[in-house]
């Protein structure tokens, strides 16, 4: 084979030479397959000279009278054809015998004389006795990289690591090494994966000096505890062992008068506040706490980057028995330890292309991210916070697993994955889920493998998938199945394995952890075993444990012979506990149900305890109230305007009516509606007149008519006009014609009561609302169902007749419908505003204060203008001082515009109600209070049932999403012309026979105390990269940004790609440093790619935000542009560097490096490229996701490198 080698001097050729000679693979031999068996071989490629060393020949080979052997004296002839040397010049070959170096030079006579190969032959001694009076002069071996496991390295790297020649070895990072290390690189300060281990010993005989001693020979035995990282030594992070490190041995006798298990407790924060610095060589600590009366806590710290588990049993066990040796001062007899660099070498012969090949095949197609549904509504704190909940499965129930997994063939693991599973695919709704498995990673093929010390453990993705007519069994064979065919790649890096996945690094969330080794139990005996041949005894008293990782849930199983405890371990600070605390229930119910049966069908398990079930469904539910069901609107009315007729029922601009005078009015209508259109029950007359003291007049004529009122609202375009009146196929139409008709004959009408012809089922109005087709659909409302609205607002609110109610919803709006009679219950007074006033903050500002205004409705949207209105005019909120009863509906109350309200009015009640038309106005209400973390819609109202339910159509528990269905009186007849839709949104109850449930299509969640959180609608969802995203909470964080009067965050398909765009109101924006804010606050698929500045939110005509009438987006609103190209030289460069590492091409200097495919150790490897190419190293802590970023750090980093100050002495 061909060796090329350089060297600055002779050592250094003697390196170049030793790892040019290491690097030739299997000695050379595909070179000659090369040479011989290739018809493209370059012939200028064959060197002219060759060099043969054939070996050392020892001692048993001379010419001494002694020897077995000797030297023939004929000649042999030559070695090699001559056909075989022709292209050979000068041949150099040299043996080693008996200690004697002898060379021979063969050379071409035609080009070299005698005299030219004799100076060449002494000038060739000369040099190698240079050479090996420099190797003298060297007092140790000198390390060069083809001696590490990590033969990559340069020498320059090396020289700088071994200094001090303290290097034992460098080897890669196995795959979960490299995730924990760059977690510990972004944040050097977390306590994520600190493990820490305690026990107490009874110990009448222990000796510090000996502890230690015993402690510092463990380090010595294991490698991996004298081990540390570098992320800058080559294109991936590298561990570094070293021969000896300090030792982290120390000891501390208790003193102080305080209580012992505080004590014990606080030295152990203490002792987890220090943390690890990876850059070190040792991640390990023992700290011997003296407690007095013989007893001592041994408190084991390290960090999880070195060992998993399993290895501490081993390492507590080879403590014990170098203790035992030293007290019995006799030779250690332990074998000696298997490396951890021999599974580093094991990983590096795998077949990484064929392990992503695997895992890409199995997560094809998954696209939703399995999410722990109990999640807070907001942070409480960043930090995490751990809490626990445990379900322990034994007795008769643990038999029953065990014998199903008897049955079905599978193991324990399986059986507990299968269970989670399933659970986590019916709290989101799906069949099909992925989480995270920690798996052990040791490779039964490497000898030696069960008692090495060292990092194995590992996270895959487990993809639980069932079809509609799968059982219990089939779901468990499967999941077994495919864990027994994943196992050949468990070796792979997580971050690598979720690239081959749509969600990437979204892909895993939580971990499940199955611990077949019962470490604690372990450690007893190991103690006790350890204790042979002494005369005193160790005694454990206790042992604790604790440890941190970087998931906020996580599942244990923790096996033994006669029961399985499963814990759920959580960050109280972002998940719910109350919430948490139905997690075991629900999971025990799903084992009894899976080892009941193993037939049943999968879609038929209802994992809910009888104790959720009875709650969700009757506790919740239990509104049932009585109320006049034998009145119609028009009884009511009329019994009031006897009771209280000089009242002032209705206020419009300079006039009003009284009760009397309204009743009067209004019956003279209804008789001219009998008499000239015969008006019968369920028939229905339109209204298409503006907002006035009129409009009260025509719905109560129309309804002491007898007929139904459908309002057409004056503003709407004629074509949706024209189809509600060929929908609803009125009798009449209330116009201005119409009216004026009446007008001109009304006084031969009676004032008196016409003849009741209603019933309270009969129809009382019918309001259109939007449709999916396109065109609206009118929803019928019954007498009765309004009425039980109504007696359920009057007892909850109390309206009294010194009470104004500000009627200014649109009647076409149903929020308008409570406003238009609830003054009727107790002879209050309705203040009409003029039409159009109710978009006009200013005007309904004047109403409020000229009309004594008490009770008001506003749509979230309008009550932020209005609020905005005051915080701009610097408004004196004493003028609005009768304001007690504020009401919103029609969207979601954000909390700052909550917040901001009691600001203002912190006497004000302030309501949320929720409902759809569909269930006459509203089903639920909350009574708001300041600083709350969650506005809910509340909880049912009177005679009213709501049902959460999955698309099984089967009750969810408390804290998980599914859809809402409403139940009661406030039901709907349907829709008017519309069976079929009636049939599909209005179906049977299968909780209460012979009653008709609503589908509202809103996804919602209960909360534990019965109030109901809203989340958004079910048909306009919004999924970004996998992640279901309420916009509202987006919303949210940006009004907390300064500068931000109003923000509308919607979902647009923009160039075939889903995308968010923020429509803000802001008097002074920055688009950039709104963005960043925003980096800082929520994750990067919830940060809008767009932001457009608008002059004002488009209402409708009811109030709510007008999504339709958002402006297109420009070039100018967007923030991250789909390509950017290189400014100067810096970008350029950086690019090379990020299309070399993410195998992409062509990249802009905005792009983002994780929507790229980058991960965990492409960001380190980038890294490492960086700083070989600017010597400059990028702080982990600053997160820079695109080359612009890096590009602007390198730039400011050279410009204050250039302008830093130089010093230097003169002596004058």
């Amino acid at each position: 084979f061909v060796l090329s080698v350089s060297g600055s001097d002779s050592l250094n050729a003697l390196v170049a030479v030793k790892e040019s000679l290491r690097k030739i693979p299997k000695k050379g031999i595909g070179y000659g397959m090369l040479k011989y068996l290739t018809s493209d071989f370059q012939s200028n490629l064959v060197p002219s000279i060759e060099f043969n060393y054939l070996g050392d020949f020892g001692d048993n080979v001379s010419n001494s009278s002694d020897s077995l052997f000797s030297y023939a004296s004929e000649s042999i002839g030559s070695s090699s054809s001559i056909e075989n040397s022709k292209d050979i010049l000068l041949g150099i070959s040299g043996m080693l015998v008996s200690g004697r170096l002898s060379m021979n030079i063969g050379f071409s006579s035609g080009l070299y004389d005698d005299t030219t190969i004799q100076a060449l032959a002494d000038s060739y001694q000369k040099k190698l006795t240079v050479l090996i009076e420099s190797l003298s002069s060297v007092k140790e071996s000198r390390l060069t990289p083809s001696d590490l496991t990590y033969k990559d390295l340069s020498i320059e790297a090396l020289s700088r690591i071994n200094q001090d020649d303290s290097l034992e070895d460098v080897y890669r990072l196995s795959p979960l090494q490299q995730g924990i290390y760059y977690h510990w690189l972004s944040d050097r300060s977390s306590p994520m994966y600190f493990e820490q281990m305690s026990y107490r010993i009874k110990a009448f005989d222990l000796t510090v000096d000996l502890v230690k001693a015993a402690y510092d020979q463990l380090i010595l035995r294991h490698g991996v505890l004298r081990t540390g990282f570098s992320y800058d030594l080559a294109d991936e992070p590298l561990q570094i062992v070293r021969k000896n490190v300090p030792s982290t041995f120390s000891y501390k006798c208790k003193l102080e008068e305080s209580a012992l298990e505080d004590y014990v407790e606080r030295i152990k924060l203490e002792d987890r506040a220090l943390g690890f610095d990876l850059e070190s060589a040792s991640q390990m600590r023992l700290l011997l706490l003296d407690l007095g009366n013989n007893d001592y806590e041994f408190i084991w710290s390290h960090h999880h980057i070195l060992t998993d588990g399993w290895c501490m049993s081993i390492l507590i066990k080879d403590f014990y028995q170098i203790l035992n040796s030293l007290y019995q001062n006799r030779p250690l007899d332990l074998p000696k330890p298997v490396l951890y660099s021999s599974y580093i070498k094991w990983l590096d012969s795998t077949d990484n292309n064929a392990s992503m090949v695997y895992w890409r095949d199995y997560l094809q197609g998954y696209s939703n991210i399995a999410e722990i549904p109990f999640k807070r509504q907001l942070l409480s704190e960043d930090f995490y916070s751990e809490s626990r909940e445990r379900v322990t499965i034994e007795g008769e129930l643990y038999n029953k697993v065990n014998a199903l997994c008897t049955q079905t063939g599978i193991t324990q693991n399986t059986f507990v994955q299968a269970i989670w599973g399933y659970l986590l695919s019916r709290y989101n709704n799906t069949t099909d889920v992925v989480f995270g498995s920690v798996v052990s990673g040791r490779p039964g093929e490497l000898e030696g493998i069960e008692d090495m010390i060292g990092l194995f453990i590992n996270t895959v993705p487990v993809r639980i998938q069932y079809g509609e007519g799968d059982r219990v069994a089939d779901l468990l064979t499967k999941v077994q199945e495919q864990s027994i065919s994943g196992n050949a790649y468990h070796y792979s890096n997580l971050s690598e394995v979720s690239s081959q996945s749509e969600l990437g690094v979204n892909l895993i969330n939580h971990i499940v952890v199955f611990e077949n080794y019962p470490v604690q139990d372990i450690i007893r005996e190991d103690v006790q075993n350890a204790q042979q041949g002494r005369d005193q005894e160790l005694r454990i008293e206790s042992i604790a444990a604790f440890e941190q990782t970087n998931f906020d849930f996580s599942i244990m199983a923790n096996p033994s012979s006669d029961s399985l405890d499963i814990d759920f371990k959580y960050n109280k600070n972002k998940y719910d506990p109350e919430l948490m605390g139905t997690l075991s229930g629900h999971v025990y119910t799903l084992i009894e149900l899976f080892t009941a049966d193993a037939q049943a069908q999968l879609t038929s398990l209802d994992y809910l305890t009888e104790a959720e079930k009875s709650q969700l469904l009757f506790e919740f539910n239990d509104t049932k109230v009585d109320y006049p069901t034998d009145k119609t609107m028009v009884d009511l009315f009329e019994e009031q305007a006897e009771r209280t007729p000089d009242n002032v029922a209705v206020v419009f601009e300079g006039k009003s009516l009284t009760y009397r005078e309204l009743n009067e009015k209004s019956n003279q209508f209804a008789h001219y509606l009998r008499e000239n259109y015969n008006i019968k029950p369920n028939e229905r007359i339109g209204i298409k007149i503006d907002r006035s003291e009129l409009m009260i007049i025509v719905i109560l004529g129309i309804l002491k008519s007898g007929g139904a009122y459908v309002p057409i609202d004056v503003n709407y375009p004629d074509a949706r006009v024209a189809y509600i009146e060929k929908d609803s196929s009125c009798q009449v139409i209330i116009d201005a014609a119409e009216w004026s008709k009446f007008e001109n004959t009304h006084a031969i009408y009676s004032k008196e009561d016409i003849e009741k012809v209603n019933v309270p089922s009969d129809l009382l109005y019918v309001i259109y609302t939007s449709g999916t087709t396109g065109n609206p659909k009118g929803v019928m409302i019954e007498h009765s169902s309004l009425i039980n609205r109504l007696d359920w607002m009057q007892k909850a609110y109390n309206l009294s007749d010194k009470d104004v109610i500000l009627q200014k919803t649109s009647y076409s709006f149903d929020v308008s419908v409570w406003e238009l009679f609830w003054w009727i219950y107790n002879g209050s007074q309705l203040c009409i505003l003029k039409p159009e006033g109710h978009k006009d903050p200013k005007e309904i500002v004047n109403s409020i204060e000229r009309f004594k205004v008490s009770v008001i409705h506003f749509v979230p949207s309008m009550l932020s203008v209005f609020m905005q209105y005051l915080e701009e005019h610097n408004l004196e909120i004493a003028r609005l001082k009768s304001l007690n009863q504020v009401f919103v509906s029609g969207e979601a109350l954000g909390i700052d515009l909550n917040n901001k309200f009691f600001s203002y009015f912190p006497n004000t009640a302030l309501m949320n109600l929720y409902g759809p038309t569909e269930a006459t106005i509203d089903v639920t209400s909350f009574e708001c209070s300041e600083n709350k973390t969650i506005i809910p819609i509340g909880k049912p109202i009177s005679n009213t049932h709501l049902y959460i339910l999955d698309d099984a159509m089967e009750l969810v528990p408390i804290g998980v999403r599914g859809k809402l269905y409403i139940s009661g009186s406030g039901l709907a007849r349907g829709y008017l012309n519309r069976e079929e839709l009636t049939a599909e949104k209005f179906i049977s109850n299968p909780f209460i026979a012979g009653q008709k449930m609503y589908d509202t299509g809103d996804l919602v969640r209960w909360l534990p105390d019965g109030n109901i959180d809203f989340l958004g609608r079910k048909d306009n969802q919004v999924k970004i990269r996998g992640f279901r995203i309420e916009l509202g909470e987006i919303e949210s964080v940006i009004l907390e940004y300064s500068d931000i009067n109003q923000v509308v965050v919607d979902a647009r398909n923009i160039n075939d790609d889903k995308v968010l765009v923020a429509y803000i109101v802001s008097d002074n924006l920055d688009k950039s440093e709104l963005r960043a804010y925003l980096g800082s606050k929520l994750p990067d698929y919830m940060i809008p790619s767009f932001f457009v500045e608008i002059d004002a939110v488009p209402l409708t005509h009811n109030g709510k935000i007008d999504r339709k009438a958002l402006p297109k987006v420009s070039e100018n609103d967007i923030i991250k542009a789909d390509y950017t190209p290189t400014r100067h030289e810096i970008d350029q460069k950086l690019i090379t560097i990020w299309e070399d590492v993410l195998k992409v091409s062509p990249i802009g200097i905005t792009d983002n490096f994780f929507e790229l495919g980058g991960h965990s150790l492409k960001m380190m490897k980038m890294r490492y490229l960086i700083k070989t190419e600017f010597n400059i190293s990028l702080p982990f802590e600053l997160f820079f996701s695109n080359i612009e970023g890096i590009s602007n750090y390198i730039k400011l980093t050279q410009k204050r490198e250039t302008l830093s100050m130089h010093s230097k002495t003169f002596e004058l």
